[in-house]
């Protein structure tokens, strides 16, 4: 099951978060990511590692979600991103990789 549009974009003069580090990565996407169904999100950064936009690209099943890479490139080709972060979330509560994780 694709994910319906998401997107959240900053308006100008809006004060830019900074991603630049795991733990505010993770305080970002905490807020954003549905904790009882499988979530892949990105968001796209400045070259400073501050927020253009992030959006959830894909939604799955309790157990699985389709995956394109190129949808992910598309999103942050658009945003004209300098770099990106991607998370999805575990709706299980097993953070370990699945097989599907590792193959990615």
């Amino acid at each position: 099951m694709i994910a319906q549009p998401q997107f959240d974009q900053l308006r100008e003069g809006a004060k830019l978060k900074r991603l630049d580090n795991p733990n505010a990565a993770h305080r970002y996407f905490r807020t954003r990511i549905r904790q009882d169904i499988e979530e892949f999100w990105i968001v796209a950064l400045t070259s400073d590692k501050k927020v253009i936009g992030s959006q959830c690209l894909f939604r799955g099943t309790v157990d699985h979600r389709l995956f394109h890479a190129r949808d992910v490139l598309r999103f942050a080709m658009l945003q004209n991103a300098s770099s990106f972060v991607v998370a999805h979330n575990h709706p299980g509560g097993d953070p370990r990789p699945s097989e599907q994780d590792v193959a990615v």
